[in-house]
């Protein structure tokens, strides 16, 4: 049994029933996305420093639902609705303080953002109703840092529509490579019960959920293969996704969408080249909306 229901009735027409959140915030929101050890954590503290934009939180709880999609184990509607719910949660609570991170030494932490007596104000301050209006007056813009969800963007798209503007972080995988078995060494294989993300388990073998849909032989070379040869292959299949998507094509709806090569962004001075230039041209105008 899944769950006992708390009513009954003889009327078993569920056609025409959905679960839905009743209405959201029309605030918008950023995400700063890439895969793992692409530079998101260093370039999400720039773009919290935009006006308007909220301190940067990780939205774990997002790519828990992701891959529950990935592999069928979640309706596609069912996700939508979550993504609207926790958005909104998201900045209801940071607006009040509420789940704001005060440790010092932290990325996210509130101590180190440009406005952080705004977050130590608002412990104080009115919350509940009162939050509502700062909301929709105000439009703070939520920054959350995310991680594996490009996959996904036709669905959050679909879901946020023009409140999302989706940042994908891309960088060498020659770089990518030694924090990759960092996290593999320390994390995935010495701490499991520290790794919150999901994994995709097969006889014995666990691996990313994002290979869920991989070939018998990944498995096994998974299971043969040390920690470096293990990442060299996932580094390649990741960056044949890359190069199979046709990003003039990609499905974002009524979102934006920007592509930022890290190293690109980092070696050259902010406003030096066209392609920082139009970034900061575009976060300005995003925020004033």
């Amino acid at each position: 049994m899944k769950y006992y229901k708390f009513t009954n009735s003889n009327d078993n027409n569920l056609d025409n029933r959905v679960i839905r959140k009743s209405k959201s915030f029309t605030n918008k929101i950023i995400m700063v996305n890439g895969f793992n050890a692409s530079g998101k954590t260093l370039f999400s503290p720039i773009v919290s420093s935009i006006k308007n934009v909220e301190l940067m939180s990780f939205a774990y709880e997002i790519e828990w639902c992701s891959s529950f999609l990935y592999s069928d184990q979640m309706s596609e509607e069912a996700y939508k609705e979550f993504i609207k719910m926790h958005v909104d949660h998201s900045i209801y609570n940071q607006m009040m303080s509420r789940s704001v991170n005060f440790r010092l030494t932290d990325l996210s932490s509130a101590m180190s953002h440009k406005a952080k007596w705004t977050y130590i104000k608002r412990l104080f301050q009115k919350g509940d109703n009162a939050i509502l209006g700062s909301i929709q007056n105000g439009k703070p813009i939520l920054s959350l840092t995310t991680c594996h969800l490009l996959p996904f963007i036709p669905t959050l798209s679909s879901a946020l529509q023009e409140r999302l503007l989706f940042i994908e972080i891309v960088r060498d995988p020659m770089f990518m490579f030694h924090q990759l078995l960092i996290l593999q060494e320390s994390i995935i294989k010495r701490h499991p019960e520290k790794d919150f993300t999901t994994r995709v388990k097969v006889d014995g073998i666990d691996a990313t959920y994002l290979e869920y849909y991989s070939s018998k032989d990944v498995f096994k070379d998974i299971k043969c293969s040390d920690n470096t040869s293990i990442l060299i292959g996932y580094l390649e299949r990741m960056f044949d996704f890359y190069f199979s998507l046709d990003l003039d094509k990609l499905e974002i709806n009524n979102s934006s969408f920007m592509l930022i090569p890290f190293e690109k962004f980092v070696l050259f001075k902010i406003g030096t080249t066209e392609e920082t230039a139009f970034l900061f041209k575009t976060l300005a105008i995003y925020s004033r909306v």
